[in-house]
């Protein structure tokens, strides 16, 4: 980004790998016929999704923080931060809320008759899932009702990222090279000047001195 002198590019690249990611984990959490990817695929698109998210998420509080004079950057950021924290909270709770309303579903519908007194138990013990033997018929039942679970999750994750990438065209490029900062700073001096000038024309006290002086005039012609 220093070198380039532009931050949006960053988001341009940040925002389609984020999403990418997300997709990528859809696809492995169910690859059909009930297979699942490795760890070595989940970690990928982990990666993918870590590394776009701090691209588009650094250049736009670049862009922010840019885009505003130098007395207002730390309400700015603040307030940027914030926003970024609650919808964080927004997409723990929508996170929640599906996986303690899908996953006992899952596994009321998948367990075997008589484990399925036991569904509760294992939903909130992980520990008590893991206790099933590998190849008995309670285990596959819990793994495919994580995996269904997760799915959707991710699935909601996915699609609530996509219009992101229309989002991300409407963000306003600013240049970070030192020409850049110099314009601004100018066109900040010259607005201040105009303001202090409208300000002088209408105060009350100059059209006093400039009746005063008028009068003053008058008075030495005479």
């Amino acid at each position: 980004m220093r070198y380039l002198n532009r931050a949006r590019l960053f988001a341009y690249v940040g925002v389609p790998m984020s999403i990418l990611g997300y997709g990528l984990q859809v696809y492995f959490i169910d690859m059909k016929n009930g297979r699942i990817g490795s760890s070595a695929m989940f970690i990928t698109s982990r990666v993918l999704m870590g590394i776009g998210r701090s691209l588009y998420q650094t250049s736009t509080q670049v862009i922010v923080q840019g885009s505003v004079d130098k007395s207002d950057v730390a309400v700015t950021t603040a307030i940027f931060f914030a926003l970024m924290t609650v919808g964080g909270a927004i997409g723990s709770s929508i996170g929640g809320a599906l996986w303690n309303n899908i996953l006992p579903n899952e596994l009321n519908n998948r367990l075997p008759e008589e484990l399925k007194a036991n569904a509760t138990m294992i939903f909130k013990s992980l520990p008590t899932a893991l206790k099933f033997p590998k190849g008995s018929a309670g285990r596959d039942a819990i793994v495919m009702s994580y995996i269904r679970t997760l799915r959707v999750n991710s699935i909601v994750t996915l699609g609530i990222s996509i219009p992101m990438l229309v989002l991300m065209f409407m963000i306003t490029d600013i240049k970070l090279d030192k020409d850049a900062d110099e314009n601004n700073a100018r066109k900040n001096e010259l607005a201040l000047e105009e303001q202090d000038d409208t300000k002088s024309d209408t105060d009350p006290d100059n059209e006093k001195k400039v009746v005063i002086t008028n009068t003053t005039l008058i008075s030495e012609s005479k």
